[in-house]
């Protein structure tokens, strides 16, 4: 005989999978058919497919591997606090003791340790030897390089200097590194290009002698990793990440300022200066001062200015003037060149030895000559004479006191004459006609002699002009002058006539 609860063992009716969740599952189960539905029910919400015993996606042992971080390897930088001196004429520098890693050497890509990529021979020159990293700028050996002394980065033409871990081709994965043999390694310094996308050599004049500390990653599981593995590096931390960044910090990584797409423009408030100093900031060798009244530029020391748009050596042009365009020279081309107080003082013309006067026609007629006597005697005291105040007054005395029958005639210029104008009665209204001459051509047949402002003209004729000739009508003492710019008005003529 079958009883009822055999039958209810025996006899097993389909599942019902597709009851909702909730508190009718436990609340609402009359029997353990119901039960069991509602426990096949939650199972299928679990595996999260069409029915209770369709195949899962992932075993619980396969989900378990997945969420088990502790064996995840990881790359972290570490700090490498010891000083280290770049040789001289080096871009890259073998590590000795207590300056490589602490980690051991790790060339795979499963090897725990300090990132390390392997040469084809040995250590002692710059490679750019690298493992892959994320990107070409990016491998996984890129040491951070930072200053020693300042902890600023080190620039290199405004570019950031790095390094590269590096060792050689007989060196052991895995193995500890070491100060000589097999197992040292060496730093190689780099930079980004100048395109950004790739790593160059870093010039050797802009790391050699440099003293820095690095940073190198390393490869750990997270298990292993310290309590403060994921502090941030504060010891090469970025200048420009914090709020305010000075000239100074910006400058401090290097000696070069790249100026790219726009103007530097410098704006001063009236009553501000732009200075630069020496280094205690007692002496502004240089001054830009914006004023109200005017702005003023101001040099104190020597100004050496090499190399002009005139293409001269060592010359500036000021407003058509010249200076140094040869030794000693301040020149003007196609103009007139004007020396001159504006509203009193006068005009020195000092030298230790001759003061010469030439034009463009003639050799310098000397008024100093080592028979005569210096321009100087002209001030020495004679009997009964005084000191003479011009070369005028010394022939006037000589005149009247020599002994000499001579004729002196004065004319005072009262407008401009041009190159070969006739100047009428320019010879002090002396009869300069024949038998007289002023022509120096023929110094033996000269009696008459012609100052300009107190300086004695080279006589000529009319087709030898020389400085000065016989006008238009010699006997009224006419004559004509042929210098490039003429006489003025005002100029003193004065001539001196032997009697025949």
């Amino acid at each position: 005989m079958v009883t009822r609860l055999d039958q209810d063992q025996l006899k097993v009716p389909p599942f019902d999978d597709t009851k909702s969740a909730g508190i009718a599952l436990q609340s609402g189960a009359v029997d353990g058919a119901d039960a069991f539905d509602g426990v096949m029910s939650m199972l299928k919400i679990a595996i999260g497919l069409t029915n209770w015993y369709d195949n899962p996606t992932k075993t619980i042992e396969t989900l378990a591997n997945q969420a088990t971080l502790e064996g995840k390897n990881i790359l972290k930088r570490a700090q490498k606090i010891q000083d280290i001196t770049v040789t001289a004429a080096q871009n890259w520098e073998a590590l000795v003791a207590s300056e490589y890693p602490s980690e051991n050497i790790a060339i795979v890509g499963t090897t725990k340790g300090a990132v390390t990529a392997q040469l084809a021979g040995a250590i002692g020159s710059f490679d750019l030897a690298e493992i892959t990293g994320s990107n070409a700028l990016n491998p996984k050996n890129l040491l951070a390089v930072i200053d020693a002394t300042t902890g600023d980065p080190i620039l290199s033409s405004g570019r950031r200097v790095w390094g590269l871990l590096q060792v050689g081709s007989t060196a052991t994965d895995g193995n500890p590194f070491a100060a000589t043999g097999a197992d040292q390694a060496q730093i190689s310094f780099v930079r980004p290009n100048a395109t950004y996308d790739d790593l160059e050599a870093c010039p050797v004049g802009d790391i050699a002698g440099a003293t820095i500390n690095y940073a190198y990653p390393f490869r750990d599981d997270l298990n292993s990793m310290s309590e403060q593995s994921f502090l941030p590096d504060t010891l090469f931390a970025d200048p420009g990440a914090a709020a305010t960044v000075t000239m100074d910090e910006a400058y401090n990584g290097g000696s070069v300022i790249s100026v790219d797409d726009t103007n530097v423009d410098w704006r001063l408030t009236d009553t501000k200066e732009f200075i630069v100093s020496d280094a205690t900031g007692a002496v502004k060798i240089l001054t830009v001062k914006a004023l109200s009244g005017g702005d003023v530029v101001q040099i104190v020391g020597t100004l050496d200015m090499d190399g002009d748009i005139d293409g001269g050596a060592n010359k500036a042009t000021f407003n058509g003037v010249e200076v140094g365009g040869a030794a000693g020279q301040i020149a003007r081309t196609g103009g007139d060149l004007t020396l001159k107080t504006i509203t009193s003082g006068n005009v020195h013309l000092d030298s230790v030895a001759e003061v010469q006067f030439t034009t463009s026609r003639e050799t310098a007629l000397e008024l100093d000559d080592a028979t005569t006597g210096s321009i100087s005697a002209l001030k020495t005291v004679l009997t009964g004479s005084g000191a003479f105040v011009s070369i005028a007054d010394a022939i006037k005395y000589a005149a009247q006191n020599g002994g000499a029958d001579l004729t002196v005639g004065v004319t005072v210029l009262g407008s401009n004459y041009g190159q070969d104008v006739n100047v009428p009665a320019g010879a002090g209204a002396l009869d300069i006609s024949s038998p007289h001459s002023i022509d120096m051509n023929t110094p033996s047949g000269v009696d008459t002699f012609i100052f300009l402002n107190g300086r004695l003209l080279y006589g000529g004729n009319g087709s030898t002009n020389n400085d000065v000739y016989a006008g238009t009508t010699p006997a009224s003492g006419d004559i004509k002058f042929d210098f490039p710019g003429g006489v003025k008005n005002g100029d003193v003529i004065i001539a001196v006539q032997l009697a025949q």
